[in-house]
């Protein structure tokens, strides 16, 4: 196992992005991508340090895959394994087969991964080999302020133990109202108070496409309808949300500001084309202290 160790020691490594590099691919075309690194493409746009850990295989995939995350300002602890690199076919209708037996499928802890980090980013998706359940266990045993779960919730990649067991884990969580409807019958509760309580959950983002997000903490409730936008593209919007949302806990924002910020930064995903689109400066210098 090799690890690409590009850490620029002027930067602090607030949070661990944990889960599944891969492409997609569309009508013959590549398209790096795989929520965690989303995510982390995302949270390095608006100034926060961060690191991926994940797997890509010793293939044109894995070598191109590195080659952009290090283009980047991510700090990756990316092993290569004998496993392809991970791929999602995309058809033409916007459904997908997500390609199975892959490198994510087998993430390995490098020695030189720090202990700490003040967020720990995880979702379901990675947890559908029994090798990365092991290996979320042990990130979940680190000192982490904060534990974000993005449900991410795919078709074959969850079952009710995982999910129940990433909503104990969790502080907080990031859900889309498809997953809400899910999480309702998984685990029968009609309200996120509710949820909130049972799982000890100290936020919950709750998106509504165009409609834009609610976010409940103990007792509040605070919601943000942005102005319609021309959807070109939804892909990596929700991780988009999901990173300056997470953004502005770290920079201690007020939740208000984090959750107006983070509405437009997913509208302005949708926009694009692709799932990692460039930030507007407004965006990204919403928490500067």
């Amino acid at each position: 196992m090799s690890n690409i160790e590009t850490i620029n020691h002027n930067v602090e490594y607030k949070i661990l992005s944990f889960g599944e590099v891969l492409f997609d691919l569309i009508s013959g075309k590549c398209f790096l991508g795989g929520a965690p690194l989303n995510f982390a493409w995302y949270a390095d746009q608006i100034g926060i340090g961060i690191s991926m850990l994940s797997a890509v295989g010793k293939d044109k995939l894995g070598e191109r895959a590195l080659s952009l995350i290090s283009e980047s300002g991510i700090n990756p602890f990316i092993s290569k394994n004998q496993f392809p690199t991970g791929t999602v076919n995309v058809h033409a209708d916007g459904s997908f087969d997500i390609v199975r037996n892959v490198a994510w499928e087998s993430i390995q802890i490098p020695n030189s991964l720090p202990k700490h980090f003040d967020m720990l980013y995880f979702g379901t998706s990675a947890q559908s080999s029994q090798n990365n359940r092991v290996i979320l266990k042990k990130l979940l045993e680190y000192d982490s302020s904060h534990v974000f779960l993005d449900l991410n919730l795919r078709k074959d990649c969850y079952t009710k133990e995982i999910v129940i067991r990433s909503l104990e884990a969790a502080s907080i969580l990031k859900m889309n109202s498809f997953e809400w409807d899910v999480i309702r019958g998984l685990c029968s509760t009609t309200s996120i108070e509710d949820l909130m309580h049972r799982h000890d959950l100290e936020m919950v983002a709750l998106t509504y496409g165009q409609k834009g997000a609610s976010l409940y903490t103990p007792g509040n409730i605070r919601e943000y309808n942005p102005a319609p936008v021309k959807t070109i593209d939804p892909t990596g919007a929700g991780d988009a949300f999901a990173a300056v949302l997470a953004a502005g806990i770290l920079k201690k924002a007020s939740l208000t500001n984090a959750l107006t910020t983070a509405c437009h930064a997913g509208a302005n995903t949708v926009s694009k084309k692709g799932a990692m689109t460039p930030l507007p400066d407004d965006i990204k210098k919403q928490f500067l202290s």
